[in-house]
């Protein structure tokens, strides 16, 4: 009788664990200014060890839906130009106001502006292929699709084109991120611009987006990437590819040992030596390499003189 009432005990413990386990979990709240108040839009929200993620609307509220388990998790709020917030939570949160602290960014533009920047260069596209094409799974948590660009010279980004198979939306809102590769040439931390870089898109065929007046001045390797943050009606988006035509590994590997990589490195080995195309489904998600092709990208520039 004893083990049956034990037995009777642990059975509704066990269903009480399992319920909670699975029950849906809501993190609800709104992004804003906190020395003006004014909501922030599309800024990016998420988990860091759930790997749940949203971006925020155009009145700066945001949610997030996950049957993960949240204990000991944190929230990580980051947006551009601001000092980014992580938040231990431990449960869900009904609503909460979030506010965010305008960063004094210290750009490293003084050297770069020494440069006088001429002759015209075109980098990343190749050839564009119809066959190849990526697609966003999630309009409005910040997916993201990018590949690498490299730089040998320091350069002065005027114009940025992209190419659009399909696009039955109204519109679709996108933003345009540029990331720091580490050594071994894959993506790390965003870097920061004076102000985001947000477009409308509402055609297909090639996409010209200006980006002369943001002083867009780099001298280094890195990932430019399109984020999808908002849409207006439903309907399909897709980008066109290419077949990569970069460095060979063989041609890689001498850099990297002229650099004193050690190139047995096990980070080294699972580098892509081609398409240097990255995906992730959004701002706390792992990058997933794409290989052996990548997005079609094409960056218009001025080379510096030295």
């Amino acid at each position: 009788m004893i083990l049956l009432i034990k037995c009777k005990y642990l059975f509704y413990a066990l269903l009480f664990y399992s319920c909670f386990s699975f029950s849906q979990i809501t993190i609800k709240g709104i992004v804003k200014d906190k020395e003006t108040k004014q909501p922030l839009a599309y800024a990016n929200i998420g988990l860091k060890l759930s790997k749940e993620g949203a971006i925020s609307n155009e009145k700066g509220e945001f949610l997030i839906e996950t049957k993960s388990q949240i204990k000991n998790d944190t929230l990580i709020i980051s947006y551009l130009g601001y000092k980014s917030i992580q938040l231990p939570i431990t449960s869900q949160i009904e609503f909460k106001e979030f506010l965010m602290t305008p960063a004094n960014l210290e750009l490293d533009a003084v050297v770069l502006d020494n440069y006088i920047y001429k002759k015209k260069v075109k980098l990343g596209l190749d050839v564009v292929h119809n066959k190849l094409e990526y697609n966003f799974n999630n309009y409005q948590k910040g997916n993201e699709i990018g590949r690498r660009i490299e730089v040998e010279t320091p350069i002065l980004i005027e114009k940025i084109d992209l190419f659009i198979k399909e696009n039955t939306f109204t519109s679709i809102k996108v933003r345009l991120n540029f990331y720091e590769l580490n050594k071994y040439r894959q993506p790390t931390e965003r870097i920061e611009l004076d102000q985001p870089i947000i477009v409308d898109i509402n055609k297909k065929g090639k996409f010209t987006i200006d980006v002369s007046d943001y002083n867009l001045k780099i001298d280094h390797h890195f990932l430019i990437t399109f984020e999808a943050i908002d849409k207006v009606g439903e309907g399909q988006f897709t980008l066109q590819g290419e077949y990569s035509f970069s460095k060979t590994k063989n041609q890689m590997l001498k850099e990297m040992v002229e650099q004193g990589i050690d190139i047995k490195d096990e980070k080294y080995i699972s580098t892509p030596f081609n398409s240097g195309c990255y995906i992730r489904q959004h701002n706390q998600d792992n990058w997933v390499v794409n290989e052996p092709h990548t997005v079609a990208i094409k960056v218009h520039a001025r080379e510096a003189e030295f």
